[in-house]
């Protein structure tokens, strides 16, 4: 079980909204459902890092542990303060301590050719 409790990123604004500036350095913990087009769920997938970009392309973690690149959609609507605590991930057994933000996203995975429908 690997334990993320680094803290050398300023908290997320308390009044003001989120904005891609103001989201870059953050801690994320995300949460993606896969679903097929029948709504069946295919996947569950949780990645937490540090932002290291937004705009309206993207927002971009640094996935721990090894810093690769994961895209989320850029609708910064969807991020929540975290309540301050231990989160125990299930997809990677990763513990995370008190990051900034969480999201959670359900994403549609288009059926492949071939597949019928």
């Amino acid at each position: 079980m690997r334990k993320s409790t680094t803290r050398s990123t300023p908290r997320p604004p308390r009044t003001r909204r989120l904005t891609f500036e103001s989201i870059v350095g953050l801690r994320v913990l995300a949460g993606m459902t896969y679903v097929n087009e029948a709504g069946i769920e295919l996947e569950r997938v949780q990645v937490h890092g540090p932002v290291v970009r937004a705009d309206q392309e993207g927002i971009i973690l640094a996935a721990v542990p090894d810093g690769s690149e994961f895209w989320l959609p850029p609708d910064l609507s969807a991020f929540r303060k975290a309540t301050p605590g231990t989160y125990a991930l299930k997809s990677s057994h990763d513990v995370v301590v008190d990051p900034d933000l969480l999201c959670t996203w359900r994403v549609t995975r288009p059926a492949t050719a071939g597949t019928a429908h």
